[in-house]
């Protein structure tokens, strides 16, 4: 069901206008928003950390985002989605310092997906967030 206090509407098919919570965004608020992720999960493991020359390092971790609702028998249910988080450059430092596995963490950030062929010949697609902001939840 869509969140009654997201709206969007496109204006003549060349972009539009966009309110949230009731305040409409200009056009650089909207910009902002262009490929944005935000998440609060759970590390499901401990950071995967990759040197590289010249000092530079990558970090990986998965992160398990739970969702809790109600079916139509009233029952409560628990879902669990697993996303592959990827950090670079400043960021890395700042994971190194929060996450551990079982850690609340809220990330913000861009999806970025690649496609490559696997060894039967099929190609296939990852979806990854490339964390640009990171917080512990306390």
């Amino acid at each position: 069901m869509p969140d009654p206090n997201v709206e969007l509407c496109i204006v003549g098919g060349h972009g539009g206008c966009c309110s949230i919570n009731g305040k409409q965004l200009n056009i650089m608020e909207m910009e902002k928003l262009r490929n944005s992720v935000y998440l609060m999960g759970n590390a499901g493991t401990d950071l995967i950390v990759v040197n590289f020359s010249e000092g530079r390092k990558m970090a990986r971790v998965s992160l398990a985002v739970n969702e809790f609702y109600k079916n139509s028998a009233g029952e409560a249910i628990s879902h669990t989605q697993w996303f592959n988080l990827v950090f670079w450059g400043k960021t890395v430092a700042i994971a190194e310092a929060l996450v551990k596995k079982g850690k609340m963490l809220c990330v913000a950030g861009r999806l970025n997906t690649q496609s490559y062929v696997d060894k039967k010949g099929n190609q296939r697609f990852t979806t990854e967030i490339f964390v640009n902001n990171l917080q512990e939840d306390e």
